[in-house]
Formats: C-alpha cells, structure tokens, sequence
C-alpha cells in the first residue's frame, strides 16, 4: 500500500482500500457528540464532529481541545485552541472557553467579531484598550473582571473612560454583569466612533452564556433595530425539588425526559457551578425561576426555555 498516512482526511481514498462510514456517539469528552466514523480497511481514517456548536466550541476549549476532535474534525484543528493559541497552560492558567463560546454565540446572530486578545489586570492598560477598541466597534464585551476581587478591575477602568449604567443584577447565575457606555480614544480619523457600548460578563462560563441570552442578545437585537424577542416558556413538570432566594431570577440547567404517564419532566443537572461548561451540553435548557418563586416541589409546573430558542 502506498505511504500515504492513515488520519489524512484530505487525503482521497485509495483505489484498492475498502472504505465505510459508522455512525456513533463521541465519548472522549462529556459532549456526547453524534460523530460519524470513516473507516479504511477497517481502521478509522479520520472522524467527522460537530465543533461548530456553540456550546460544543467552549467545552472543547475549556477542555484545551483534548480528545479525538481536536485532531479529526471536519474544521481541520491543527493545534489546541488555548489560552494562547500555539503555547502550552501555564501552571495558574486555566484554558480560555468564554473566546470560542461568545465568539461562536456572536457570529449565529451575524454580527462580525473582532478578538481583541486576553488584557493583563492593569487598570490603565484596561482603560486605554477599551478606549481603543470603542473607536471602531458598536459593542465592546468582557468576560471576567467585573466583580469584588483585588485583581477585578474592569468596572474601574470603565468608569475612568466612560460610565456604567448598571453593575450586579440579581440573577444567578450572572450576577456580576455590568453594561454602560465607554468613550472613544481620540483619534484623527473621521470614520471613527464617538464612543460604543459596553456588556462586561462573568467570568464563570455558564454565567457567560445565561448573561449572553438574556442581556447581550436582547442589546445586540435593539442596536440592529429589530424588535425585541419575547420568548414563550414550554411550560413542563418539574422533577425535583430547589429551593432559591427570593428577589432573585434564577436559571436552571434541566433536562428532558418522558414520565411514566407521558408527560415531559424537566431534570435538574447534578451540579449547580457556574464554571461547568459540559452542565449546559448535557441538558437541554434553562426553567427560569421568578423574583417571587422560592420553592419548588416536584409535580409543580415550570417554564422551560431551550437552548435553541436562546440562542436564536
């Protein structure tokens, strides 16, 4: 047999190899992607994925693109999507999920993105990058920076070039999301803005997406001068039991299932963190809890919102 390598999968088929295809699940991460499996003379040949999902692009990365789809994806990944794209973690640094998922949640509603990198936690840094980016962009967002820590310094830095509207709200998860406006660095082209707005997100990843569905969406629909979304919760059976704070909305991470008596149930995921990316790929939507709900017992009827609908 020729030398022609075995994971090519631009590589056309030998004339003499017997080829298939197999359809399956990917189990190499909590994903649980449906993967469809090439085979050449009975050995894989290369894996076709699904990494072009939102949700799907920030577990992969979250994850340091570890896995069988990092290298046989129909994308053609050539080297892990980190931090800092071509270099290794260092020892206190954490694989950078929120780039790919805002970028990926972006570029669904057609808006054209521009990354502008990782800053340092230096307030004057901040400030004059912010300034920078507002001159060319209608929006300018963060993920992380903008709660109570000694190293949060996003909010400061956008009260020193501009002004917030609001900072914390109270939903969980998101809490920390701020929103304002921030003024342009002076700049002798015409073409310029005067100014942009202004989302500063969480830094937790589930917070990054609920904030992104229910703050940047509905901002990002209103600058393009579309009408607002109201969406319709399906309403379904709780299956579990939660308690919450009231004077708080909270979001749910639930999925569906069939009950014994036919009726769709709503699951709750085991785990609550807002840093768990792989919650969201293994439900299928949030129930949005009400300032006034403090209790909820299983059999009660709740508003489901799935992904799909959120997303847009």
């Amino acid at each position: 047999m020729p030398n022609v390598p075995l994971h090519d999968p631009l590589a056309p088929p030998l004339a003499d190899a017997s080829t298939e295809t197999k359809n399956t699940t990917c189990y190499m991460c909590a994903c649980r992607c449906g993967i469809k499996v090439h085979l050449r003379n009975g050995e894989v040949r290369y894996i076709e994925g699904n990494p072009e999902h939102p949700l799907n692009q920030g577990v992969i990365c979250a994850k340091g693109s570890s896995g069988i789809m990092k290298q046989y994806s129909p994308a053609r990944l050539t080297k892990p999507l980190k931090r800092k794209p071509g270099s290794e973690r260092g020892g206190a640094a954490i694989y950078d999920a929120n780039r790919y998922l805002l970028s990926a949640l972006l570029e669904r509603l057609g808006v054209v993105v521009t990354d502008l990198g990782i800053l340092a936690d230096e307030p004057a840094e901040l400030a004059r990058a912010l300034a920078k980016a507002a001159a060319w962009h209608d929006l300018v967002i963060t993920s992380g920076g903008v709660s109570t820590g000694e190293a949060d310094h996003v909010r400061g830095a956008v009260e020193r070039i501009g002004s917030l509207t609001f900072w914390r709200v109270a939903i969980k998860p998101g809490r920390p999301v701020a929103m304002g406006v921030i003024r342009a660095a002076p700049r002798k082209d015409r073409a310029a803005h005067a100014g942009a707005a202004f989302v500063g997100l969480p830094g937790n990843p589930v917070a990054v997406f609920v904030t992104f569905v229910r703050v940047v969406k509905p901002l990002l629909l209103r600058l393009g001068g579309a009408r607002p979304q109201n969406l319709l919760p399906l309403p379904v059976r709780a299956a579990f039991a939660y308690k919450k704070k009231k004077d708080r909305r909270e979001y749910v991470r639930v999925a569906l299932r069939l009950g014994a008596d036919g009726e769709v149930e709503a699951v709750k995921h085991p785990q609550d963190g807002a840093g768990i990316l792989t919650s969201l790929t293994e439900t299928d939507g949030l129930l949005e809890f009400a300032e006034d709900v403090t209790t909820i017992s299983p059999g009660d009827r709740v508003g489901f919102l799935s992904y799909a609908a959120l997303m847009g």
